[in-house]
């Protein structure tokens, strides 16, 4: 429990450098806190024992307490990683130099992928921990978190979709097909945690399949909102029973 607790400080201090006034700025000592912030993620998974990180080293009676601390780090790596794009809505010409353009785009797209790796991992720890019993997985604490990881695999999901003029090759075939399952297992954990606790449950089920929704602009600007999105775009999430045929995953 004491990891448990350390992570969700780390989880506090990254998500008070995201909501800064100063984020976004041009500030020596917030580019130096996020610098720290990213070495402390990476110590903390450094010093977590195995007992506390893997169902295989842990007894069973600390499995629910393993897969909380798991998803929770995963979720502070895509706190941390999904930040808000610089420009948006850039084009090559804004840039002074193709050098320039280049480099963010390289760094833009490198934080991005640690975000996909960690919701990824996410996944990996409700499907390991399932195969013994989904109640080490109900845990309301995890909802928020568990929803985090799944809006980074819906984003990844739907910008991969081949347009008129492109087609996905056989590995980025077999990708897209593993990100859908993947999501298949995120909708499905929430149905059970909805069926357990109800209530506030079933607006992280139905914002999910919401999400699983947007046309791929939407998505796009969802990505470059980053993180910070989170607490600006939940009021526009419609109810269940505003819904009508809101299930599944689209292809």
């Amino acid at each position: 429990m004491q990891f448990i607790i350390l992570a969700h400080s780390l989880m506090g201090r990254i998500s008070e450098h995201m909501f800064s006034p100063v984020f976004g700025q041009d500030d020596p000592q917030h580019e130096l806190e996020k610098a720290q912030l990213d070495q402390d993620l990476g110590q903390m998974r450094l010093i977590l024992p195995r007992s506390a990180t893997d169902l295989a080293a842990a007894s069973h009676e600390d499995f629910g307490q393993v897969v909380w601390l798991r998803i929770t780090m995963d979720v502070n790596t895509v706190s941390l990683y999904h930040r808000p794009q610089q420009n948006p809505g850039t084009v090559p010409s804004d840039y002074p130099n193709d050098e320039e353009c280049d480099s963010t785009r390289l760094l833009e797209e490198g934080r991005w992928q640690h975000c996909v790796v960690a919701a990824r991992n996410t996944v990996l720890s409700i499907r390991e921990v399932s195969r013994v019993s989904t109640d080490l997985m109900m845990n309301p604490y995890l909802a928020a978190s568990i929803f985090t990881c799944a809006r980074v695999l819906a984003i990844e999901y739907i910008l991969s979709s081949p347009t008129s003029d492109t087609s996905n090759t056989d590995q980025e075939a077999q990708r897209r097909q593993e990100l859908r399952e993947d999501l298949e297992i995120m909708v499905l954990i929430f149905e059970r945690l909805c069926e357990t606790f109800g209530g506030v449950l079933e607006k992280f089920r139905v914002g999910l399949l919401y999400q699983l929704r947007l046309d791929a602009a939407s998505v796009r600007a969802v990505k470059a909102g980053g993180t910070r999105g989170l607490l600006e775009s939940c009021g526009k999430w419609p109810m269940a029973r505003d819904i009508e045929g809101l299930e599944g995953i689209p292809d």
